[in-house]
């Protein structure tokens, strides 16, 4: 279930860490997606919540893409969104900083290590990189599922069962 506060805020917190010819889409996206799996693997929960999906060149995070998007195309429905972001082309600029507070010490230590570990790697690496087991396992333009998650960061199965069970439980209640 996407955090929006905890999504936009990583985001933010990502951009004020990268140069300013960093901050395109495929980067912005691989970022986040090693953040979030390591994440999972460490506190059995992702940072933003997003789900991934598999396309060509990586995991790439469905809300997030569709605010790119949609700030991108000056679409009304994402007026808020602009407010915090600017995006020409695939380059993401942020228009004010990170809140820290809307994120846990736990965040930003694995947001920080993601971009220690792939702000220096190129499109081409990130991408193979980002071709592990979760992305392998899954199909294209379709939804990356937890189980092939688990199974890249290698998740034992009575850990796997009680997030399962966690996110069933958050999404009954968020109806």
């Amino acid at each position: 279930m996407v955090d929006e506060s905890r999504l936009l805020h990583s985001l933010l917190y990502v951009l004020g860490r990268l140069d300013q010819a960093e901050r395109q889409f495929h980067k912005i996206f691989k970022i986040l997606w090693f953040a979030d799996i390591s994440h999972m693997r460490d506190w059995g929960r992702f940072i933003t919540g997003d789900n991934y999906i598999k396309m060509e060149y990586g995991p790439v995070p469905s809300s997030l893409y569709d605010i790119f998007k949609g700030v991108r195309k000056g679409n009304p429905d994402f007026a808020k969104y602009a407010q915090v972001i600017s995006v020409q082309g695939y380059k993401v600029t942020p228009l004010k900083p990170a809140d820290l507070d809307n994120l846990a010490d736990s965040d930003i230590e694995n947001l920080n290590k993601s971009i220690e570990d792939n702000k220096g790697l190129s499109m081409g690496q990130l991408t193979d990189k980002s071709h592990g087991i979760a992305w392998k396992k899954s199909e294209d333009n379709q939804q990356i599922n937890m189980e092939s998650i688990f199974d890249e960061v290698g998740m034992p199965s009575s850990e796997r069962k009680l997030i399962l069970e966690s996110e069933a439980f958050t999404r009954a209640f968020a109806k």
